[in-house]
């Protein structure tokens, strides 16, 4: 490791041919899957926030597109098979704290599916309605998302983008309308 010349951090740095192996965030996808109303959640087995409710998601592989790693991660976690054409865009997350970029999907199918838990990464998962989930019990990415929000668009055709970062949120719509969620800049 060492600090490169006009540089901020430092890097690693191949002492023989000075190649930079930058350590950028992790890509992650997170996926909300929603059918007859209701919203897909599992329970976490593993750390980190084991015990804790979440949607279906994981880390994006290598030559792996985003859509792909959503349908994979849904599948190995609760063994629902998905078509990568029902995932809409719906926000994208930034943590730098974590070093993570999280993009969220919204999937909208007919009917509740049956689902098989992936144990020990996933201990449940069933079909919520809205004044079932337990806020207390969400794992801490989904607080940078209001769960109001996620079920409002997961049961309307309305089309917006989620944008979140440590300093703001805000909604994208037609016509790139920006509203700053918080902090409040209307």
């Amino acid at each position: 490791m060492r600090r490169l010349e006009n540089d901020h951090v430092d890097r690693c740095v191949c002492t023989r041919c000075g190649f930079v192996r930058y350590q950028g965030p992790q890509l992650l996808v997170l996926t909300a899957v929603f059918a007859e109303g209701r919203m897909l959640m599992m329970r976490r087995g593993q750390d980190p926030y084991a015990g804790m409710l979440s949607v279906p998601g994981g880390y994006v592989e290598a030559h792996e597109s985003l859509e792909a790693a959503a349908v994979r991660e849904i599948e190995e976690e609760v063994g629902l098979v998905l078509d990568r054409a029902t995932l809409i865009p719906f926000g994208m997350l930034s943590l730098p704290s974590m070093n993570q970029v999280h993009v969220v999907f919204i999937a909208k199918i007919e009917k509740r599916l049956p689902l098989r838990p992936s144990p020990p990464e996933v201990l449940e998962a069933g079909w919520y309605e809205r004044s079932e989930v337990p806020e207390h019990e969400l794992w801490t990415p989904a607080h940078d998302f209001d769960i109001d929000l996620i079920f409002d668009r997961g049961s309307s055709d309305r089309f917006d983008f989620y944008q979140r970062t440590d300093e703001s949120m805000r909604m994208i719509s037609e016509g790139t309308r920006i509203r700053h969620i918080w902090p409040a800049q209307d």
